[in-house]
Protein backbone atom coordinates (compact mmCIF):
# COMPACT_ATOMS: atom_id res chain seq x y z
CA UNK A 1 0.00 0.00 0.00
CA UNK A 2 1.62 3.19 -0.98
CA UNK A 3 2.49 5.49 1.94
CA UNK A 4 -0.47 7.96 2.95
CA UNK A 5 -0.71 11.89 1.98
CA UNK A 6 -1.67 13.73 5.21
CA UNK A 7 -3.69 16.74 4.87
CA UNK A 8 -5.11 18.55 8.00
CA UNK A 9 -8.11 20.94 7.95
CA UNK A 10 -9.44 23.89 9.10
CA UNK A 11 -12.62 24.37 10.82
CA UNK A 12 -14.41 26.24 8.20
CA UNK A 13 -14.05 23.64 5.79
CA UNK A 14 -16.27 21.35 7.93
CA UNK A 15 -18.39 24.48 8.64
CA UNK A 16 -18.87 25.29 5.02
CA UNK A 17 -19.77 22.03 4.17
CA UNK A 18 -21.57 20.42 6.50
CA UNK A 19 -23.37 23.69 8.97
CA UNK A 20 -23.34 26.12 6.37
CA UNK A 21 -24.75 29.98 6.83
CA UNK A 22 -25.75 32.53 4.10
CA UNK A 23 -22.51 33.99 3.70
CA UNK A 24 -20.95 30.58 2.78
CA UNK A 25 -24.42 30.15 0.40
CA UNK A 26 -23.83 33.29 -1.28
CA UNK A 27 -19.78 32.77 -1.88
CA UNK A 28 -20.75 29.18 -2.70
CA UNK A 29 -18.17 28.11 0.25
CA UNK A 30 -20.45 25.46 0.70
CA UNK A 31 -20.28 23.68 -2.51
CA UNK A 32 -16.44 24.13 -2.58
CA UNK A 33 -15.82 22.36 0.62
CA UNK A 34 -18.03 19.71 0.51
CA UNK A 35 -16.65 18.96 -3.04
CA UNK A 36 -13.56 19.00 -1.87
CA UNK A 37 -14.53 16.55 0.83
CA UNK A 38 -16.17 14.26 -1.71
CA UNK A 39 -13.60 13.88 -3.49
CA UNK A 40 -11.35 12.97 -0.55
CA UNK A 41 -13.90 10.46 0.18
CA UNK A 42 -14.17 8.92 -3.32
CA UNK A 43 -11.13 9.87 -5.05
CA UNK A 44 -8.06 10.21 -3.25
CA UNK A 45 -7.85 6.18 -1.15
CA UNK A 46 -4.53 7.29 0.26
CA UNK A 47 -5.55 10.31 2.13
CA UNK A 48 -5.88 10.99 5.48
CA UNK A 49 -7.55 13.83 7.04
CA UNK A 50 -6.68 14.86 10.25
CA UNK A 51 -8.73 17.37 12.22
CA UNK A 52 -7.09 19.13 15.24
CA UNK A 53 -9.12 18.93 18.69
CA UNK A 54 -9.29 22.40 18.43
CA UNK A 55 -10.71 22.13 15.19
CA UNK A 56 -13.33 19.83 16.10
CA UNK A 57 -13.98 21.84 19.58
CA UNK A 58 -14.52 24.95 16.96
CA UNK A 59 -17.22 23.03 15.17
CA UNK A 60 -19.19 21.53 17.66
CA UNK A 61 -19.48 25.33 19.44
CA UNK A 62 -20.51 26.66 15.89
CA UNK A 63 -23.11 24.25 15.65
CA UNK A 64 -24.19 24.57 19.32
CA UNK A 65 -24.54 28.42 18.84
CA UNK A 66 -26.94 27.41 16.04
CA UNK A 67 -30.50 28.33 17.56
CA UNK A 68 -31.89 26.40 13.84
CA UNK A 69 -31.55 22.61 14.93
CA UNK A 70 -34.57 21.66 12.43
CA UNK A 71 -31.90 22.66 9.70
CA UNK A 72 -28.77 22.60 11.40
CA UNK A 73 -27.37 18.48 11.96
CA UNK A 74 -24.35 17.29 12.67
CA UNK A 75 -24.97 14.17 11.05
CA UNK A 76 -23.98 14.64 7.63
CA UNK A 77 -20.27 15.42 9.22
CA UNK A 78 -20.65 12.30 11.66
CA UNK A 79 -22.02 10.19 8.36
CA UNK A 80 -18.85 11.47 6.46
CA UNK A 81 -15.99 10.47 9.21
CA UNK A 82 -17.88 7.07 9.77
CA UNK A 83 -17.31 6.80 5.55
CA UNK A 84 -13.95 7.80 5.62
CA UNK A 85 -13.16 5.40 8.47
CA UNK A 86 -9.73 5.51 9.77
CA UNK A 87 -8.32 7.72 6.70
CA UNK A 88 -10.11 10.57 9.35
CA UNK A 89 -8.34 11.41 12.56
CA UNK A 90 -8.95 13.80 15.25
CA UNK A 91 -5.48 14.98 16.27
CA UNK A 92 -3.53 16.15 18.70
CA UNK A 93 0.01 15.49 19.33
CA UNK A 94 0.04 14.09 22.36
CA UNK A 95 -1.79 11.35 21.71
CA UNK A 96 1.03 10.58 18.44
CA UNK A 97 3.85 10.35 20.46
CA UNK A 98 5.90 13.45 22.45
CA UNK A 99 4.45 16.95 21.70
CA UNK A 100 7.75 17.79 20.53
CA UNK A 101 8.25 21.13 19.65
CA UNK A 102 4.45 22.37 20.34
CA UNK A 103 5.39 25.32 22.65
CA UNK A 104 7.39 26.29 19.29
CA UNK A 105 5.05 26.16 17.21
CA UNK A 106 2.36 27.67 19.13
CA UNK A 107 4.40 30.77 19.01
CA UNK A 108 5.58 30.55 15.37
CA UNK A 109 1.85 30.24 14.56
CA UNK A 110 0.41 32.74 17.58
CA UNK A 111 2.96 35.90 16.76
CA UNK A 112 3.13 36.67 13.40
CA UNK A 113 1.21 39.80 13.31
CA UNK A 114 -1.43 41.67 14.97
CA UNK A 115 -4.41 39.19 13.65
CA UNK A 116 -2.36 36.44 13.99
CA UNK A 117 -2.12 37.14 17.83
CA UNK A 118 -5.79 37.24 18.23
CA UNK A 119 -6.78 34.05 16.64
CA UNK A 120 -5.76 31.41 19.26
CA UNK A 121 -7.90 28.85 18.02
CA UNK A 122 -6.21 28.98 14.38
CA UNK A 123 -2.82 29.12 16.16
CA UNK A 124 -3.42 25.99 17.82
CA UNK A 125 -4.42 24.74 14.58
CA UNK A 126 -1.51 25.56 12.60
CA UNK A 127 0.96 24.34 15.43
CA UNK A 128 -0.84 21.08 15.85
CA UNK A 129 -0.10 21.01 11.59
CA UNK A 130 3.29 21.80 12.33
CA UNK A 131 4.32 19.61 14.56
CA UNK A 132 2.82 16.79 12.25
CA UNK A 133 5.75 15.15 10.26
CA UNK A 134 3.43 13.46 7.93
CA UNK A 135 1.42 16.42 7.36
CA UNK A 136 1.90 18.06 3.60
CA UNK A 137 -0.68 20.54 3.87
CA UNK A 138 -3.28 22.35 5.87
CA UNK A 139 -6.95 22.95 4.05
CA UNK A 140 -8.51 26.68 4.94
CA UNK A 141 -10.79 28.98 3.82
CA UNK A 142 -9.45 31.33 6.45
CA UNK A 143 -8.23 34.48 4.65
CA UNK A 144 -5.29 35.19 7.52
CA UNK A 145 -3.65 31.61 7.06
CA UNK A 146 -3.85 31.91 3.44
CA UNK A 147 -2.23 35.85 2.66
CA UNK A 148 -0.40 36.36 6.05
CA UNK A 149 3.52 36.29 4.45
CA UNK A 150 4.60 36.04 7.80
CA UNK A 151 2.95 33.26 8.79
CA UNK A 152 4.01 31.34 5.62
CA UNK A 153 7.51 32.33 6.21
CA UNK A 154 7.51 31.24 9.70
CA UNK A 155 5.89 28.03 8.85
CA UNK A 156 8.57 27.59 6.25
CA UNK A 157 11.59 28.31 8.57
CA UNK A 158 10.09 26.11 11.66
CA UNK A 159 9.85 22.79 8.90
CA UNK A 160 13.50 23.60 7.87
CA UNK A 161 14.79 23.79 11.25
CA UNK A 162 12.87 20.72 12.21
CA UNK A 163 13.99 18.56 9.25
CA UNK A 164 10.48 17.81 8.59
CA UNK A 165 9.56 18.21 4.91
CA UNK A 166 7.47 20.99 3.25
CA UNK A 167 3.78 21.99 4.66
CA UNK A 168 1.89 24.46 2.29
CA UNK A 169 -1.48 26.35 3.41
CA UNK A 170 -4.10 25.57 0.72
CA UNK A 171 -7.49 27.15 0.10
CA UNK A 172 -9.96 24.95 -1.01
Amino acid sequence: MPHPIVKHVDTEVFISAFIPDDRDRIDKNDAKCLSFLTKVLSSEPNTRLRVSFTALGELLYVYATRRDYSTVSLTPFLEYAMQMGNRFEPYSPELKGHPKNLHEALKTAGDCCEKGKTSHADAMIVAYALVDSEAVSLYTQDRHMLNCPILNERIRQFREEHDLSTLRIREI
